[in-house]
């Protein structure tokens, strides 16, 4: 299983709306955004994984 941490950055396999699914180290993983609706295909990084193991991204360009 790949280990996740804060600060790793993967990209959107589906659009974010603000929950999708996203790709880190080859596997896909559910996430989330603090809002944000994020296409296919956007750069992201992990900003936050709380206690519930939820996964919190946010695009790696604030040019949204």
């Amino acid at each position: 299983m790949a280990i996740l941490a804060v600060g790793q950055e993967g990209i959107t396999l589906s659009a974010l709306r603000p929950i999708g699914k996203a790709e880190f180290e080859d596997k896909e993983f559910e996430v989330k955004t603090l809002g944000n609706y994020l296409e296919t295909g956007t750069p992201i990084k992990i900003i936050a994984i709380d206690k519930s193991k939820q996964i919190i991204v946010e695009p790696l360009s604030n040019n949204i």
